[in-house]
């Protein structure tokens, strides 16, 4: 199902999810998975023969699993086996949004990107481990695995170039404190002060989900969350003079 041309059989457990029954589809599935253990995870700038053949085969039949599992860390999960371009990165990160899991998005991006190429647009990573043995100047060290080697001239260069910026942390982009805004945003005042006293103290995040579901404003919430977010993007883009297209305004920046 993976060497014909045109992928008949790409989307067979969910378009021949009938005639295959109960057992086609567990054997579809173990099929599948059989041969995902064999695709290779793919860094940031490496690159691979099959990547729009084979691979890709087998990519859109476990995303497509995924997505009928509507399981979003599975989807995740079959997404970042490549890694290898930025877009990948942005893949996951609207994966996380459509999701309504802003938090996972920033930490994704927190954890997966430790430098932003401001001249190609090149997202790389970095473990703090990483970045730790160049610093030290060892990458020498025997003891150092071979799949590790291959990524430090990178971290090296990462840490030495001036073409490269830190994205912003959780620290720069404060669901709290964006939560907070959007209480007070709020022309109601008695739903005003209601809100603001959901976010005091231990569990604010959790109360504060139930309380706009309950009052039916989550759709207000992230709106106001989307636009707040995409303004500190904006804003960081601009003050490190990187161009940007702005998607939803159309404008090139």
């Amino acid at each position: 199902m993976l060497t014909l041309k045109w992928g008949t059989f790409w989307d067979a457990g969910n378009s021949h999810g009938r005639v295959l029954g109960k057992n086609g589809r567990r054997r579809y599935h173990e099929l599948a998975e059989a041969e995902w253990g064999k695709v290779k995870p793919l860094q940031p700038g490496e690159d691979t023969r099959d990547k729009y053949g084979k691979r890709s085969r087998i990519t859109h039949i476990m995303e497509n699993l995924a997505l009928q599992s509507g399981d979003i860390e599975a989807l995740v999960a079959v997404m970042s086996r490549d890694l290898s371009s930025s877009y990948d990165f942005f893949r996951i990160a609207e994966a996380y949004r459509k999701a309504r899991k802003g938090n996972k998005a920033l930490e994704w991006a927190e954890k997966g990107v430790e430098a932003f190429g401001k001249k190609t647009g090149e997202l790389v990573t970095a473990t703090e481990e990483e970045a730790n043995l160049v610093d030290a100047g060892g990458e020498d060290d025997e003891f150092i695995p071979d799949w590790q080697r291959e990524t430090l001239p990178k971290v090296r260069e990462v840490l030495e170039s001036d073409d490269f910026v830190a994205l912003p942390d959780k620290f720069e982009i404060h669901e709290y404190s964006i939560m907070e805004r959007f209480c007070l945003s709020l022309s109601d005042e008695g739903l005003q002060d209601e809100l603001l006293h959901t976010i005091r103290g231990s569990g604010a995040f959790r109360r504060f989900k139930d309380a706009i579901h309950h009052k039916g404003i989550q759709d207000d919430w992230y709106r106001f969350r989307d636009e707040s977010i995409k303004d500190i993007a904006i804003d960081f883009l601009e003050s490190e003079g990187i161009a940007f297209v702005d998607d939803v305004a159309g404008q090139a920046n």
